[in-house]
């Protein structure tokens, strides 16, 4: 009996214990399938007409251009990057995506779709180079304690707002960004071209764990933590542990890789350990057979730690 049958119904002999299931309910049913396969083609052309008709319904994010359709920016100034004035007096005119040429005014091709900017400023892509993709627009609390699904949800909303305010490139230092990078490459969704380092590798007790004390000690028989479960973070003890961690990331597809070098975890910011030499090498190693181009924050390893393992990387 359904929640909204609450009594026996007899008919044609039979006794029946629902309404859903009464024969003049399931015949009603079958003519309104029927009458709805019918106008759901007409439907549903004008509901994706309606969208392009002033209805309100268009999408409002950001899209690319066409392929086959150059854009030519006229009424605007410039900002090259180089100079700390504004240029002036010329139109700009991209073609599958990318600027291919500055032209006077008024000198642009015909066949091109023109977009007047109303004499404001255009500049170069902003690029962030540190940059969190589940931590941009929530707390690290949020990110650790609610759904997994809800955190992924707020990175891509973010990863779209982050692109409207002028960045196009973001290198995410750690975290599970994996998923949203394929997203925006693949066009599901919009925002910044991402360069994901992957989960952060830590030692115990390091920046990068995350563990609350009353899961302390770790077993060999204890499954992996929610940060590492989740990729933001992984704990690397030793040389071995550590260069399977890194390939790990790399498979992933990691554009560069972040070790916690300093200690500190979140929970208990004592600072009596650092990454020692010879992980730091292992690291360096494994990034330039993959890679081959080697980056690092210099507050955050001793340099005479640097200094060795890269000299032997």
């Amino acid at each position: 009996m359904c929640q909204t049958c609450f009594e026996t119904i007899t008919e044609g002999g039979r006794q029946y214990f629902c309404h859903c299931s009464s024969p003049m309910t399931l015949a009603a049913m079958r003519r309104i399938e029927a009458d709805i396969s019918r106008r759901q083609m007409l439907g549903g052309m004008s509901a994706v007409v309606g969208m392009f008709a002033g209805f309100g319904l268009a999408p409002n994010e950001a899209r690319a251009q066409g392929a086959d359709r150059p854009i030519l920016l006229t009424n605007l100034n410039y900002f090259d990057g180089h100079t700390l004035s504004l240029h002036r007096g010329a139109d700009i005119l991209i073609e599958d995506g990318r600027i291919s040429a500055f032209l006077s005014t008024g000198q642009g091709p015909e066949d091109v779709e023109h977009i007047d900017c109303g004499g404001r400023t255009v500049i170069p892509g902003l690029i962030d180079t540190h940059w969190h993709t589940t931590l941009a627009a929530i707390s690290q609390i949020a990110a650790m304690t609610q759904d997994i699904g809800f955190v992924h949800l707020m990175a891509g909303k973010e990863a779209g707002a982050t692109l409207m305010r002028g960045f196009t490139t973001v290198r995410d230092v750690g975290g599970p960004a994996f998923g949203l990078q394929a997203a925006i490459d693949r066009g599901v969704t919009v925002g910044p071209r991402i360069f994901p380092a992957g989960a952060i590798i830590s030692q115990t007790s390091g920046h990068g764990d995350f563990r609350l004390q009353n899961s302390l000690p770790m077993m060999p028989v204890d499954q992996a933590d929610y940060a590492t479960k989740a990729g933001v973070s992984t704990i690397a003890d030793g040389v071995p542990d550590v260069l399977r961690r890194t390939r790990e990331q790399l498979m992933k597809g990691a554009s560069q890789i972040k070790i916690t070098a300093g200690a500190g975890s979140p929970l208990n910011m004592t600072r009596w350990n650092r990454c020692s030499s010879p992980k730091t090498r292992c690291v360096l190693r494994s990034m330039r057979r993959v890679i081959g181009e080697l980056t690092f924050a210099p507050t955050s390893i001793p340099r005479p730690v640097f200094a060795v393992a890269l000299r032997q990387a």
